[in-house]
């Protein structure tokens, strides 16, 4: 099996976050822990691959964990004896759904309305991870069954007002995967019309993940707000950030 990691070039123009070895000790831990997974016979490359894994859905008999269930489907793919793949991965995405379904039941509890908030706060973490529009928006296809396939143009001539997680959260992804920066996100999930103050509240999210909120932009929000919501803001801010 190989491990592929990508060279540092290549991870800050797929915005994948990459801490620099800028110390000796950094050097070193990094020099042994290669050496360790090279005397295991897996290989480093400055490349990666994407594989594509499907797995059996779970039924009531079957008490197998996700992780297992997960890395056997890899290791079928791989054709590979044993895959590793860090709990982390799988635990945090699943509390990211976990706390976006907790906080959409107050508002909007509805299997459609959490299954929206679902597909926005996993949108946002992938961002945040470092994946690009392409991955975001295969696993929120794959993930939720949304159609994301139509174009902001196609959209327009017959969107109108409506207030349903299906007719508006499809709409708001549109808008995300097609702006070129924060700001033109914003611009265009405005021109679709419609609920526009909600589509540009979940597109806006998803944005300012991927591409951060221009510091011009920060700073004029913030005049327009009073002192207790600075504090919610900043607050909510320290937690995220």
């Amino acid at each position: 099996m190989e491990v592929e990691v990508p060279d540092i070039a290549s991870a800050y123009k797929s915005r994948m976050k990459v801490a620099d070895l800028d110390s000796a000790k950094e050097i070193e831990i990094f020099e042994r822990t290669k050496a360790d997974v090279e005397e295991a016979g897996i290989v480093f490359k400055n490349d990666m691959d994407v594989i594509r894994v499907t797995m059996n859905e779970p039924t009531l008999d079957d008490t197998m964990p996700d992780l297992e269930r997960l890395t056997w489907a890899v290791e079928k793919v791989c054709g590979t004896e044993r895959v590793k793949v860090p709990f982390t991965v799988m635990k945090n995405m699943a509390e990211t759904l976990h706390l976006a379904r907790l906080t959409a039941e107050v508002t909007h509890d509805h299997p459609e309305g959490i299954k929206g908030a679902e597909s926005v706060a996993s949108a946002i973490y992938l961002a945040r991870k470092g994946h690009d529009k392409n991955d975001i928006r295969e696993y929120v296809e794959a993930a939720f069954d949304y159609d994301l396939s139509r174009t902001c143009d196609e959209i327009r001539p017959d969107y109108h007002h409506v207030e349903s997680c299906q007719q508006t959260v499809p709409e708001a992804f549109a808008a995300f995967l097609e702006g070129e920066s924060f700001e033109d996100v914003i611009r265009t999930a405005v021109s679709l019309g419609g609920d526009c103050d909600t589509l540009t509240a979940i597109a806006g999210s998803i944005a300012e993940a991927y591409y951060g909120v221009p510091k011009e932009l920060q700073e004029e929000c913030r005049k327009r707000l009073d002192k207790d919501l600075l504090l919610v803001l900043d607050g909510f801010m320290e937690c995220i950030m």
